[in-house]
């Protein structure tokens, strides 16, 4: 099994690349992290009062996330996957069989959580690299249709979540990983694809 990370600020494209692989590449199964987050009365309650509580680590349940991702990468299969309602502060399990899985793809601003976790696997990190008026274009955008917030709650959420995730950057020191390959857009798919199958990394 292959694994691939992808990392970047909000809005930055991840979401859309990792489906543009998944349609890409055959037997992919996508573990998007913005499914991981934290349920129940103390974190709905922390989400009112923490500021940009959805982009700390925090509001991230690693633990299970570990758990799906240590089962899928054993077993090559899973019998479900999640979905998190924004609106609703639900996360949904939704049961599937899925079997042979021959790419992993890990998206989200927690994905670099993983990386001690799948060291020993074949892997090739990801990381968006675009401007931050496109990604706060794109986040604000998302935040209002998606997530119910207003423009103004949007714009505050972006400025603090594009902070937290580059002092993340920092803290994995992503400069110093071998595997790295950095893509300005999710159009630029086709050089991912020739790095997995000339296996380059």
């Amino acid at each position: 099994m292959k694994i691939i990370i992808i990392t970047g600020p909000t809005g930055s494209g991840k979401s859309r690349l990792s489906n543009l692989l998944f349609r890409n590449l055959n037997n992919a199964f996508v573990l998007g992290t913005d499914n991981y987050y934290k349920t129940g009365f103390i974190s709905n309650l922390l989400s009112n009062f923490i500021n940009a509580y959805f982009d700390k680590p925090i509001s991230f349940n690693k633990k299970l996330f570990n758990k799906d991702i240590k089962n899928i990468v054993e077993t090559r299969k899973t019998s479900y996957f999640l979905k998190y309602d924004f609106i609703l502060k639900k996360r949904i399990k939704i049961f599937k069989d899925i079997s042979n899985i021959d790419y992993l793809i890990v998206e989200g601003i927690f994905a670099l959580e993983i990386m001690k976790l799948i060291e020993e696997n074949d892997y090739i990190l990801i990381k968006m690299q675009t401007n931050k008026t496109l990604c706060k274009e794109r986040a604000c955008r998302r935040d209002v249709i998606e997530r119910g917030k207003t423009q103004k709650k949007a714009l505050h959420d972006f400025i603090n979540a594009w902070q937290i995730y580059k002092r993340q950057e920092e803290i994995y020191k992503l400069k110093e990983i071998k595997d790295l390959l950095y893509i300005k857009k999710p159009s630029d798919i086709k050089k991912i694809l020739k790095k997995l199958t000339t296996n380059t990394y």
